[in-house]
Formats: structure tokens, sequence, C-alpha cells
């Protein structure tokens, strides 16, 4: 009969690359605490603020309460509020209160990230505006997950996974694929996640360049610029490149076959025209 192994014992302080560095986390549901959840894994000590008035359950960030736990298992911990805040201590503070604003103040102080995302206009109302964290903490690196750019026509609109999917065109992209003309949204948050993932990578840079010029700063990560730009990668619809001789072209979508005798080749439905073609590429 084999012997059960002994779990390891897990390190009683950060060992990762960002290890020392702490961040207020003021992100719920799965964009930004996907982010964090990410550099606390890195090492970084990341202090999660929750709004004991969430309005579902028994307060706190609302994925506490989404799906279903195991039998025993407390309520408040659903399973993907413990999959994307791992690593992370948790305070819980009502902004509304005077003392939870000087708590907040003296936090912020001793952090070198302030991560949120809530909207940007209740932030300034709260008094945790770029200007005001950085007149506590100079050299803070203060990233703001948006739903769309502040300079864009939906700036400051609420904005959710499978509306960014839509407004993205990522919903338009099963049907030209697969036959099925109606537009579907990915079974996965795979705009937050999207988002999540560029919101690391910002903050990260972002830290290396205070470390380089003693220098923080403001930083936006917009999901639908995020998960737009994911898309544009292989999906501009031969809007890529000038067609002229000294250039590439891209066709996205179904296979194409070549006409004249320049040479297409084709990878999962890419092609790449390596020479102008005489006529327009058909579909094959």
């Amino acid at each position: 009969m084999s012997k059960v192994k002994q779990p390891k014992k897990l390190a009683e302080t950060a060992t990762g690359p960002l290890s020392g560095l702490r961040i207020l986390d003021l992100t719920s549901v799965v964009n930004g605490a996907y982010a964090t959840q990410i550099l606390a894994d890195q090492g970084a000590d990341v202090i999660k603020l929750e709004d004991p008035g969430s309005g579902r359950g028994g307060g706190g960030d609302i994925m506490r309460w989404a799906g279903h736990v195991p039998e025993g298992c407390p309520r408040d911990m659903g399973p993907i509020f413990l999959t994307i805040n791992r690593n992370k201590r948790s305070v819980v503070l009502d902004l509304k209160k005077e003392s939870a604003k000087r708590a907040i103040r003296k936090l912020i102080a001793t952090c070198d990230v302030f991560a949120a995302s809530v909207r940007y206009e209740g932030l300034k109302r709260l008094g945790l505006g770029y200007e005001e964290v950085k007149a506590i903490k100079p050299d803070i690196v203060y990233v703001h997950a948006a739903g769309y750019g502040s300079d864009g026509p939906y700036a400051g609109e609420p904005a959710y996974d499978d509306l960014i999917q839509s407004a993205s065109g990522l919903a338009d992209v099963l049907p030209r694929t697969d036959g099925n003309p109606v537009p579907r949204i990915l079974p996965t948050l795979v705009a937050d996640k999207v988002s999540g993932l560029f919101m690391a990578q910002a903050i990260t840079a972002a830290l290396l360049h205070r470390a380089r010029t003693g220098e923080g700063q403001f930083v936006e990560v917009p999901m639908l610029e995020c998960v737009t730009s994911f898309l544009l990668v292989e999906h501009l619809y031969d809007q890529d490149f000038d067609r002229d001789s000294n250039t590439i072209e891209v066709f996205v979508g179904r296979l194409r076959k070549k006409i004249g005798p320049d040479r297409i080749e084709t990878v999962r439905g890419l092609g790449y025209r390596l020479a102008p073609l005489e006529g327009e590429p058909v579909e094959g």
C-alpha cells in the first residue's frame, strides 16, 4: 500500500520577483482582480479592499457569492473568487465613512501600486483620483481598469465581459468559421481575462519605469481597446497593408486559392500574399 505524501509547507514570506512591492487593490469581479492575482503569485503583497455593501450576500466582492461552493464550505468563498484572489490579504472598509478614508490614506502611503476598477468618476468622488493619491505618495503607480478609453465616446460607461465581446467584434468570430451566422459569446470570460493580462503587464512596465526614473504615473487599461487590439492581430479583414508591391497582404477568414503565377501560403485560414496578384483572391 503506497504512502500518501505530506503536502509541502508553503513559504512564510514571499519569494517571487515582485516580493517587497505592495499593491493596494480596489478591483473586483474578474478583470482587475485577475491582474492583481498574477502579481500576487509573483510575490507582490496585495491588499484587497472590499466594500461591505456590495449588494449581494453578506457584502464584500460580489464574486464571493458567485458559483457553487462544496457542502460545508463558507458561502462567501465562491470558486472564482478563491481562484483570482489567492495570495492576497483582504480588508473591508466603507469608504463613505471618514474613519475608513483615514485608514486608506495611511495604506496608500505604504504602497507602490494603486489598482482600481471602480469607475473613475466614482474614485474622484471618494477623493481617490490620481492627483489625490499622488499627493499622498508622489511616486505611486496608479492603474485604472476601465471599460472604455477615457478619450472615446463610451468613456465612463459600465462594461461587462459579454458587452466587450460584442463591441470588440469577438462575438462575430465564430460565425466566420463554422457557417452558423448567429453571433455568439464565447463561454469563457475572455474579455475580462485578456484585459487582466494587459493590466498585469502594464503595472510591471510602470514599475520598471519608476525603478529607472523615480517617477510614478497614471496608467489606464480599457477593456474594449485591450480586446480589440488582441483580436486585430489576425482579424483586420484585409486592412493590414496598402496594396502595393512592397507590402505583404494578409487575408483573414476561409482559405483562399491563388490566381496567377504568384504564391499564397495558407496557415489556419490566414493567407499571406508574397507578391501582388493579378486579380482578386477567391474562396477555394
